[in-house]
């Protein structure tokens, strides 16, 4: 995928850490293809080795602490996952001087085409409809990940720097992200960051979820809405239809639009924020995801 950060590459982390993923895989690395998507600083390698043995590898200094921290939450979701869940097995976490970081086996896989075609999209979808029942995983709920409080800061704090649209819409937008929140509760398990690159499909088409670092137990039909909005920032169209996949059936329209204003308050609030070092391009896709939702709530009617 198009480089979206300033990633850490192979050829600069320190020869401790590439010594110990070798020790790790059984031989010295002859075979480390960064990768170059998402939106982390971190270390994001392919790693082979002369024997065949391959792994995909993250790792940041404490240096960049939120990337971290956010490398040791997914090595400990990784490890409370069930395998029936699509997600990378978790093999070992490695800690080097001030480095941490995971080894994860290899999904081999492209991302979804972009824009994502409709085939595509179902697929992802029924892959999410079949997430397993998470209580007793030890995950935080969804509600409490997702309160959807971000439109009352917005609308009291940086009016300034709203659209027109935004401002005259602040407590319709503020109402419906609230009225979202009866609906997002559930047993099941959620990945809470539905969007293509965190999304792989292997060479018998089936669909693998990476970077588990936000998994929670709730109402899997948040990360169906997640992806198509996603698809829809990338150029898909007609992903609406998809409203009337079977993980909808029993979402009214009310939660449909509320969490489509509490999505464009998150992303338009993290927007504003200073840039996080090595990741310049993230808050412009915050901006255009919550671009992209206040946009579709316009089309369904909710706002205007």
């Amino acid at each position: 995928m198009e480089a979206t950060s300033d990633r850490i590459r192979w050829a600069d982390a320190p020869g401790e850490l590439t010594d110990e993923i070798g020790r790790l895989l059984g031989g010295p690395v002859v075979e480390a293809a960064d990768q170059t998507g998402g939106y982390s600083a971190g270390l994001a390698v392919r790693a082979g080795t002369a024997g065949g043995s391959r792994a995909f590898v993250k790792a940041a200094p404490a240096e960049l602490g939120g990337t971290v921290d956010l490398y040791r939450r997914e090595a400990e979701v990784l490890r409370r996952l069930p395998d029936s869940v699509p997600a990378p097995a978790l093999l070992a976490t490695i800690e080097v001087g001030d480095w941490f970081g995971l080894v994860t086996e290899e999904v081999d896989g492209r991302h979804p085409s972009a824009p994502p075609a409709h085939d595509e999209l179902r697929a992802i979808l029924d892959t999410i409809g079949e997430f397993p029942d998470a209580r007793g995983l030890g995950l935080p709920r969804l509600v409490d990940e997702l309160p959807f409080a971000a439109w009352p800061t917005l609308v009291a704090d940086h009016a300034d720097r709203l659209t027109d649209l935004e401002r005259r819409n602040g407590e319709r937008l503020t109402a419906l992200a609230a009225a979202a929140g009866d609906h997002l509760a559930g047993d099941r398990l959620v990945h809470l960051d539905g969007r293509a690159d965190n999304i792989l499909l292997d060479a018998g088409d089936r669909v693998w979820f990476v970077d588990w670092a936000w998994a929670c137990v709730g109402s899997p039909w948040i990360d169906a809405l997640a992806v198509l909005l996603d698809a829809r920032l990338s150029g898909s169209v007609g992903t609406g239809a998809l409203l009337a996949h079977p993980l909808f059936a029993e979402v009214p329209d009310v939660a449909i639009d509320g969490a489509l204003a509490g999505l464009a308050g998150e992303f338009r609030l993290s927007s504003l924020q200073p840039a996080p070092p090595r990741m310049p391009a993230l808050r412009a896709f915050q901006a255009a995801e919550a671009r992209a939702a206040r946009d579709w709530l316009a089309e369904r009617g909710a706002i205007g």
